[in-house]
């Protein structure tokens, strides 16, 4: 899947992903990613995968009318 098959709201909640990504990269003072170490690198991706997947949660919430 490439970028350009994403929907907007996909786009929007990976940003949030890798803005909470981001600021867990800011908080241990490293920002070349070919220099986590193994924990760092899960806990990188698991930020991401759950920063984005609580934006979609976000977004579904409150898109359903009932």
């Amino acid at each position: 899947m490439s970028g350009s098959d994403l929907k907007q709201n996909e786009r929007d909640a990976i940003s949030s992903g890798g803005r909470i990504a981001g600021a867990y990269l800011e908080q241990i003072g490293q920002f070349d990613l070919r220099n986590l170490t193994p924990d760092q690198w899960a806990e990188f991706c698991d930020k991401m995968f759950q920063g984005t997947c609580e934006a979609m949660r976000r977004q579904a919430k409150d898109s359903i009318p009932f």
